[in-house]
């Protein structure tokens, strides 16, 4: 499944990336191939997890993937 990613700039230097979709799933990097890296990461955990805890994992969008500087 694809997710919706936003990345977000911080003030202080690196970004953070969350899928809305995904609750709690986000994560921080340097760079933009950092951060991308890291939320691919993250969202196989997340639906690895959910999926071991016997819930469903779904996309809420439609299969949209739209990356946001």
């Amino acid at each position: 499944m694809k997710y919706l990613i936003s990345i977000i700039p911080e003030e202080k230097g690196g970004f953070t990336a969350l899928i809305p979709d995904l609750p709690r799933c986000m994560t921080q990097g340097e760079t933009i191939e950092e951060v991308l890296i890291n939320i691919e990461e993250a969202r196989q955990l997340w639906i690895e997890t959910v999926y071991l805890s016997g819930k469903k994992v779904i996309s809420l969008r439609g299969g949209q993937k739209v990356k946001e500087v």
